[in-house]
């Protein structure tokens, strides 16, 4: 320890921490080596951020995201240890996929009694309670959102998992610079885009953002304490059946994109790997409402395929 940043110190009550990181928000861990099995740690503070997602501004525009159901704030999250889990929060693992490209999203807030450790996953919650909501350009690191800032403790286990629950979510606790492939496999980010741009209907408006995972395109990081999607090629063939690699046409679909909802059509409350339900012959809407004969256009999920009425 030292007192002024370069000045040793053997006086237990008089060392002092500086930091010469710009203004933020950290995490601060103090890691203590102990017998060759152990390492002990103290964690000052963790907070959670959750980005708003119906308050949403880009390029000086309001924008409308569609798929987030009766939620607000969204996050992926991860981390090396486990925490106890924020009031009014609802954790999501995504189990699997539809064939067309929808995730399966299971409720598991029921299932689980904290964060568990160096587990994907996708965190909900419909109100600030109270909380420090951040207004838009004010965290550096998420500056086109409204940012809900949750402190967080670390649980009683703090290796506490739950490998029973089936889980496609990659963790990723430090953020990092994502390529499009690697080792082997395509990685999605967490986040919305244009429907327009996304479908390749342009009837549609540029102001609706589909939420979802999409397909990195190799200069995007990680926010830390995130997770992501990584698919092998036969993932993706399974998944994208004859669908291009990339890009987005009006014959081709892609394999750019795997769409997240939280209004209904492609959501669980059970804790094991549901396939999506192809049986009840009804066409959903990205706000869950499904209908025998769609008379709108646009993008829709048919028999768990997503498919563009024009």
């Amino acid at each position: 320890m030292h007192k002024d940043g370069s000045t040793s110190t053997t006086d237990p009550g008089s060392g002092n921490i500086h930091s010469y990181l710009p203004e933020g928000d950290y995490v601060l861990r103090f890691y203590i080596k102990g017998d060759e099995e152990k390492t002990y740690y103290y964690t000052l503070e963790h907070p959670l951020k959750m980005r708003d997602y119906r308050d949403v501004e880009y390029e000086g525009n309001a924008r409308t995201v569609v798929g987030i159901g009766n939620y607000t704030y969204l996050t992926t999250w991860s981390d090396y240890l486990a925490y106890e889990k924020p009031a009014g929060v609802d954790i999501y693992a995504v189990t699997d996929f539809s064939s067309g490209g929808a995730a399966t999203l299971v409720n598991i807030t029921d299932q689980v009694d904290c964060l568990p450790a160096n587990t994907g996953l996708i965190l909900a919650k419909k109100d600030d309670d109270g909380e420090t909501v951040t207004d838009r350009g004010v965290d550096p690191e998420m500056p086109d959102f409204k940012v809900l800032t949750i402190p967080l403790k670390v649980y009683e286990e703090p290796e506490k998992t739950y490998p029973e629950i089936a889980n496609q979510l990659t963790p990723s606790p430090l953020a990092q610079e994502l390529q499009q492939y690697s080792e082997g496999k395509a990685n999605y980010l967490f986040g919305a885009y244009r429907e327009d741009l996304a479908t390749g209907d342009g009837t549609t408006s540029a102001s609706n953002f589909l939420l979802g995972f999409w397909l990195s395109n190799g200069t995007r990081r990680t926010y830390h304490n995130s997770a992501y999607i990584s698919l092998d090629g036969q993932q993706q063939n399974q998944i994208f059946p004859g669908a291009a690699y990339t890009g987005w046409t009006s014959s081709s679909p892609s394999r750019s994109w795997i769409s997240v909802s939280f209004g209904g059509m492609n959501t669980s409350t059970r804790i094991l790997s549901p396939k999506a339900s192809t049986d009840d012959g009804l066409w959903y809407n990205l706000q869950g409402m499904g209908t025998s004969h769609p008379m709108q256009k646009g993008l829709y999920i048919h028999q768990g395929r997503k498919v563009i009425r024009r």
